[in-house]
């Protein structure tokens, strides 16, 4: 009730702002408004039903009944009888009084019962109940029963016996029933997702030396799809690629399995996989993957002769330090990009140097500019820094439509990241030739062009350098498939170390194949300890 209307009394329920009663309107927000304060200004013309003719002095009874009618009136009489009749009828009235008499319509009850006793009783009861009664009792009881049971069993069992205990189940799907869609999930019992809500698996726990799966399991898949696992007793996980929610901040984990539409027939089910005993060489390669590197052969059998994990910790204690870092230094080759002012760098001229037949290094040329130069025998000089690179036949400018002469180096083309520069001039074993990517500008990397790598080649090495050339003769790297013609210097020959220069790049000429090859200056490790410090500077230039 608003508190902005009057609510007339006959009208209240059809009026949603009024309330009949005070104690609805203790949640309204108004005032009460009493019904008295606005009375009618007079009464109504006629009253709304006849009076009755023999009004009830009291009550009926004295208490309401406590049983109801089983089977009262279902059209009640229009109004009261006046004259009661002295004697009920025979048959009842099809049409019972709607207001009941004030007394009884009878003096004395009547002196014949309703029905008779049963004429022939049972003088016993029946043999000891029937053990499964049946299922679909008779509607009305057996008006006359027999009295003794039959002497041989029903031709026809029971349509729904009591089921007996199965001592091996077959597994049914599991189907979630009720408002919470929640499941325990068990071994080898397939879970059948819910069509309108997710599904809330509480999963089994793993013991010691067990590993839980729980797959999905669908007739559009070949494999069956790995959902979640657990093992050794620790807390369920995730897997890709569903990576569905499993939530263990309380025990047990929980899957939370989504909702499935589609048609096929999809179902989750947990497996359970409990490896056979690790044989003696499975526990020897354990400790050894766990202690060394890896198993070999002779270490597999070393740990057999030593029979137990105790044993063969204390022989690695026992023996000599093996370290790894003496076996680095020893093979270690690293690059130097930059001039290096506190570590040694291996000579040009010292056995094991490198060399390459590519003319252009992808770490020490990015950003460096290529000037074309052309040579009094019409063939082209490319430039960097001042110093000849190689020569080549014709001008690349004018072979791959580059704008100008003088063109930047590029590391890669940012629109194809397998495009990058090549650390080799032709790839025998895959007849490929390197790629050298340039532009006219740095900003034009962005969209470099794609030239062929050149390979270090002169015409005549006098004419490029003022000088010859070091003859020296190279070796082959080997074990390395990466490696494309790179070489090491094994003998310098009829040269010596003053034929070389302290700055890079130098150039050398392969004895007996007449190749040219450009230096690749690596770094080089050194002992410099108290007990050995080497002598060698190391203070190399550019």
């Amino acid at each position: 009730f608003d508190g902005s209307t009057t609510c007339p009394l006959n009208v209240y329920d059809e009026m949603p702002q009024c309330h009949y009663f005070k104690a609805d309107c203790e949640a309204c927000e108004g005032t009460w408004i009493s019904l008295t304060e606005a009375p009618t200004t007079a009464p109504t013309n006629a009253p709304t039903l006849p009076p009755t003719t023999s009004p009830t002095d009291a009550p009926t009874t004295a208490k309401p009944t406590t049983v109801p009618t089983m089977n009262p009136t279902s059209n009640p009489t229009n109004g009261p009888t006046i004259n009661p009749t002295a004697a009920p009828s025979n048959p009842p009235t099809s049409n019972p009084t709607k207001v009941p008499t004030n007394a009884p319509t009878t003096a004395k009850p009547t002196p014949n019962p309703t029905n008779g006793p049963t004429k022939d009783p049972t003088p016993a009861p029946s043999s000891p109940p029937t053990m499964n009664p049946t299922p679909n009792p008779t509607k009305d009881p057996t008006k006359n029963p027999t009295s003794a049971p039959s002497p041989a069993p029903s031709t026809q069992p029971t349509p729904n016996p009591t089921a007996g205990s199965t001592p091996s189940p077959t597994p049914k799907p599991t189907t979630p029933s009720g408002p919470s869609n929640e499941v325990n999930g068990e071994v080898g019992v397939p879970i059948t997702p819910s069509a309108t809500d997710s599904v809330a698996v509480s999963l089994p726990p793993s013991v010691s030396g067990s590993l839980l799966i729980i797959y999905k399991v669908s007739d559009d898949n070949e494999h069956d799809v790995q959902v979640g696992r657990s093992y050794d007793g620790l807390n369920w996980e995730t897997l890709h690629p569903l990576l569905l929610s499993i939530d263990c901040q309380e025990s047990p984990c929980v899957l939370d399995i989504p909702a499935y539409t589609g048609s096929s027939n999809v179902q989750y089910i947990i497996r359970e996989y409990v490896p056979p005993a690790p044989t003696d060489d499975q526990k020897h390669a354990k400790l050894l993957l766990q202690g060394t590197y890896g198993p070999t052969q002779e270490s597999l059998q070393e740990a057999r002769n030593l029979g137990s994990p105790e044993a063969w910790v204390r022989d690695q204690i026992d023996k000599p330090a093996s370290l790894h870092r003496v076996h680095y230094r020893k093979r270690a080759n690293g690059y130097v990009k930059n001039a290096l002012r506190h570590h040694g760098v291996r000579d040009a001229c010292e056995r094991g140097s490198r060399w390459n037949r590519h003319a252009f290094n992808r770490w020490r040329d990015i950003g460096k500019t290529i000037e074309e130069i052309p040579t009094s025998s019409g063939s082209i000089y490319l430039n960097v820094d001042g110093i000849v690179r190689t020569e080549v036949p014709n001008r690349p400018s004018a072979e791959y439509n580059i704008p100008t002469t003088s063109y930047v180096i590029c590391r890669k083309d940012p629109n194809q990241d397998s495009m990058r520069m090549s650390d080799f001039h032709y790839a025998a074993s895959a007849g490929q030739y390197g790629t050298l990517l340039v532009a006219s500008d740095s900003a034009s990397c962005a969209m470099p062009i794609s030239i062929e790598m050149p390979s270090v080649q002169f015409t005549d090495a006098t004419d490029a350098f003022g000088s010859a050339l070091p003859q020296v003769t190279l070796m082959d790297i080997s074990g390395d498939p990466n490696v494309i013609e790179a070489k090491l210097l094994d003998q310098l020959g009829s040269s010596s170390c003053d034929d070389f220069k302290k700055t890079w790049p130098n150039f050398v000429q392969e004895q007996g194949t007449g190749l040219y090859y450009v230096e690749d200056r690596r770094l080089e490790l050194y002992d410099n300890t108290n007990s050995s410090s080497t002598t060698k500077s190391g203070m190399l230039g550019n």
